[in-house]
This record gives C-alpha cells, sequence and structure tokens, in this order.
C-alpha cells in the first residue's frame, strides 16, 4: 500500500480555475491558465464538455487545502482523508463517479467519519465516468532549459544513482541547493554517479535554450558502454472525444524531435555466465514530471530514460568492441477511434555510420553483444504526482523514493536505439559459408496504450510506429547463410 501526506501548499502542479458546477450534468468551456509554476509552452482546450449526470468535480484548490492522507493499495483502490469542513466532500456517496483535482476520476465505494475526518473510499474509474461529451485537448512545448532544475535531480535513489555535482558558467562543484528555484541555464551541467545492478555508472545532463545534451557511462569488469549525444526541444500534441459516455477518439503525436549520439562499447568473455549472458536493464535519472490541467482534468507527462545492455558471450575468446553514430528527425505518434490504433508517424531523415572506434567482433562460436537506449520516453498519465508530509518542491523530496504510484498511464511513445556487435564463424568445415561480422544500428519508434483508463475500447498493446536498421559488414561484404 502506498500512503502519502498532502501538505495545503500545491507542489510542482497547475492550478486551474474552475466554472464548474460540484455535481450534476453541467457543460463548460473552461479557460486552462495555469499560474507561475506551469512549464511555458502549454496551451490546452477544454470545449462543450458535458459531464456526465450525477458526476462530481471536487477541484483542484478544495483537494489542494483539505485533503489529509492518499492511501493507494495494489488494486487500484485509493482511500483519500479530508478535513471534515471540506463542502465539496459532503455531498459524495457510494457508487457516484467523481473527478478530483490532482487525483483524477475515481469511483465512489464508500464515505465514512474517522476520527473527525471525512474518508472517501474509491476504485479506478475510466475518464468517460465523468466526462459525458466534448473535446480535450493540448499542446506542449517541451524547452530543456524551460525545466526545473530540481526536477532534473529526482529519481536519483530510484535509478540507484546520486547527484554528484552541479556546475554553472564553468564553475563546478556548486551546492545541490543550487538547484531550488532555477530553470535551466546555458553552460549548466549535473553530473549522477553511482553503481547500478554492478555497473559504475556516470550520467551528465546539460540543458541548452534547444536542445539536452546528455553524455553516458556505464562500465563494469568486462563491459564499458559509453553514448553521448543530444536531444532537441519537441512538441507533444494530443487530444481526445467523449461522446454519449465513451472515448471516441484519442491522439497523440511528438513533433519535430531530433536526436544524435555516438555509442562505444568494449567487452569481452568472463567465463560467468552472469556476466557473459545476462541481459542487465535499469532505469537512469532522468524521470522529469511534467504536469498539467485540461479543465479540471490533471494529467501528467513524464519524460524518461531508459537502458539495456545484453552481452552474448557463449563460447571460448568472446570479445566485441566498436561504435556508432546516428542521427533522426522524427514526427511519430498514432490515434485510436475504438478497435484499432492507426499510426501517425514520419521519419523525416536517419543517418547512421560506424563510428570512430573500431569495430570488431569475434569469437570461437556465435558471439555478440547490444546496448539499448530508450531516450526519450514520454509517458502519458491521469493524475498528478504526490509527495510525503512536508515536501514542498522535487528538491526537498532529495534522495526518498517520490511517490508517483497514484499516477495511471494510458499512453506512451518512446524512441528506442539499438546498438549491436556480431561475429558468426560460418561452417568451418566445408567452408560454404565464410564467417560473418556484422554491427548494426536500429532505430524504432513505438507507442503503447492501455486506453481503458480514458473509457475506450479495451485496447492493450505496443506498436511500432516506425522501424529503420542500418548494418555495416567487415570489408562491405554482406554476408548471408548461403554464403553468397
Amino acid at each position: 500500500m502506498l500512503t502519502t501526506k498532502r501538505t495545503g501548499r500545491a507542489v510542482t502542479v497547475l492550478a486551474v480555475a474552475l466554472a464548474a458546477a460540484a455535481c450534476g450534468s453541467t457543460t463548460a468551456a473552461i479557460p486552462a491558465e495555469s499560474d507561475d509554476e506551469s512549464l511555458p509552452g502549454l496551451s490546452t482546450t477544454f470545449s462543450d464538455v458535458t459531464y456526465a449526470d450525477d458526476a462530481a468535480i471536487v477541484d483542484a484548490a478544495t483537494v489542494d487545502r483539505s485533503i489529509k492522507s492518499v492511501d493507494a493499495a495494489d488494486d487500484g483502490s485509493m482511500a483519500l482523508t479530508f478535513d471534515a469542513g471540506a463542502e465539496q466532500i459532503k455531498g459524495l456517496r457510494a457508487g457516484q463517479a467523481a473527478l478530483f483535482g490532482r487525483i483524477g476520476p475515481r469511483k465512489v465505494t464508500g464515505v465514512s467519519t474517522v476520527d473527525g475526518s471525512v474518508v472517501v473510499a474509491t476504485a479506478d474509474a475510466p475518464l468517460s465516468d465523468v466526462i459525458s461529451d466534448g473535446t480535450l485537448a493540448w499542446t506542449q512545448h517541451v524547452g530543456w532549459a524551460d525545466l526545473p532544475l530540481a526536477q532534473l535531480a529526482t529519481g536519483t535513489e530510484i535509478a540507484g544513482l546520486q547527484l554528484a555535482s552541479v556546475a554553472v558558467d564553468g564553475r563546478p562543484d556548486l551546492p545541490p541547493a543550487a538547484l531550488m528555484d532555477r530553470t535551466a541555464k546555458k553552460d549548466m551541467e549535473l553530473k549522477f554517479t553511482g553503481d547500478v545492478k554492478g555497473y559504475e555508472v556516470e550520467f551528465e545532463l546539460s540543458p541548452k535554450s534547444d536542445r539536452l545534451e546528455f553524455e553516458l557511462k556505464a562500465k563494469r569488469l568486462n563491459i564499458s558502454f559509453i553514448a553521448k549525444g543530444n536531444i532537441s526541444n519537441f512538441d507533444h500534441e494530443a487530444r481526445m472525444v467523449f461522446d454519449g459516455g465513451e472515448g471516441q477518439l484519442v491522439e497523440s503525436k511528438a513533433k519535430g524531435l531530433k536526436g544524435e549520439a555516438e555509442v562505444t562499447w568494449a567487452a569481452f568473455q568472463t567465463e560467468d555466465p552472469t556476466m557473459d549472458d545476462d541481459i542487465t536493464a535499469f532505469e537512469l535519472p532522468l524521470k522529469l514530471h511534467l504536469p498539467f490541467a485540461v479543465g479540471p482534468v490533471p494529467m501528467t507527462m513524464t519524460v524518461k530514460c531508459n537502458m539495456r545492455l545484453a552481452p552474448a558471450f557463449k563460447t571460448s575468446g568472446g570479445s566485441s568492441g566498436g561504435s556508432f553514430k546516428f542521427a533522426y528527425n522524427s514526427d511519430h505518434g498514432f490515434s485510436s477511434s475504438g478497435g484499432s490504433v492507426n499510426p501517425a508517424a514520419k521519419l523525416i531523415d536517419l543517418q547512421a555510420d560506424l563510428g570512430a572506434t573500431p569495430t570488431v567482433t569475434a569469437g570461437m562460436g556465435p558471439t555478440g553483444f547490444a546496448a539499448g537506449l530508450e531516450f526519450p520516453r514520454l509517458e502519458l498519465s491521469l493524475g498528478h504526482p504526490w509527495f510525503p508530509d512536508g515536501v514542498t518542491t522535487y528538491y526537498d523530496l532529495g534522495l526518498k523514493k517520490e511517490l508517483d504510484g497514484i499516477l495511471r498511464p494510458y499512453v506512451f511513445l518512446t524512441l528506442n536505439q539499438y546498438t549491436n556487435g556480431m561475429y558468426t564463424p560460418g561452417t568451418t568445415l566445408t567452408a560454404d559459408i565464410p564467417p560473418c561480422q556484422r554491427a548494426s544500428v536500429q532505430i524504432s519508434a513505438i507507442a503503447g496504450y492501455k486506453l481503458s483508463v480514458l473509457g475506450m475500447a479495451e485496447i492493450q498493446n505496443n506498436t511500432i510506429l516506425w522501424e529503420k536498421t542500418i548494418d555495416k559488414f567487415k570489408d562491405n561484404k554482406p554476408c548471408t547463410l548461403t554464403g553468397s
């Protein structure tokens, strides 16, 4: 069970002025005006909206002012404890759908008074239980230099890393307190270090006006991996349409996303299966929660980075080393009108070639090494992240584990960069199939979705939006199983 407490102050969220009634069927066109804590570049639409009959709307101001705790269980149930004097809570009853600011849509399963407080027991509910008709849409420009730097430091304990240093304008070793109340500035660098699943990891981030520069180093006894590059600013666009209490359309797209990187690896066999064969996956400390509201509906876009390293040394003498550099320019997303998902994606440009380090994979038998970098991964969720009692900013959270288990994801869009070196010995006795030495980079845009959270048809899956693979062979001679 996840238990969090909330102070009266809003934390890193967007306040929305609500003109809707507390319950009943109401039509509203609410301007989505945000306070000074909002991320620049957000525009929203909340038009022609009719709430479901008997639905209750508990606005964000009431939640901020009156909620005392949130107890969320693994089965999706959630107990919300409010001050007894909260007027919008007094009329709630079992069986009613309610939209709670900061939390999202819930089905009320019980209301009781405990020690002078009102405890509202709730279960998961789709957004369509509250929104009968109307359109919700938004565009968020993600500018890396606009982000609160405190958010760049969140998630470090989850990833197993620590914020080691902050440098501004070439002045190193600033205290972490330098992150407080600052947005990303030119020539600022943040460095994270730590041990993650047996790897020594260094992760450096430097937000610029038009991009985020990064350098990732992960190494252990038999593996060294380096990825260095940048991700551009980009726009995220989304739209939802409801009709008659059902979700009719959802669209989500990342636009203008450009990236480039050079990855370099070196690995060798140790004769230890846990090092030679096991795939290692871990989350890096880039985990940016960008909360916003569309009308009274709380949403969060989370930007994440994940990594996987996969050696395949099954015969003696195995080793792999090399480098690949690549650059891409992509719009990618999808739309769904109920029963199917339709990719809406365009790969504008992709270039890839071997990097500066010689690329060689060899062994006495099939040998390989692969590394996957999933960056950026965009997740959309209902609700806002919550924090322990007394925490009012991401930085206050420090190295404590952030409590974002309340978020209910319904969509993700991700770019997966997968690089590998491979060697097969061919047929050594008959020599009719020569050895094959190959290096590859594969870039994929992928969408995932759980649209039942919105009240659409039960569609839960992953879809490849576009995928491109570039192979490089020794001496530029492609090899096949036929030897031709």
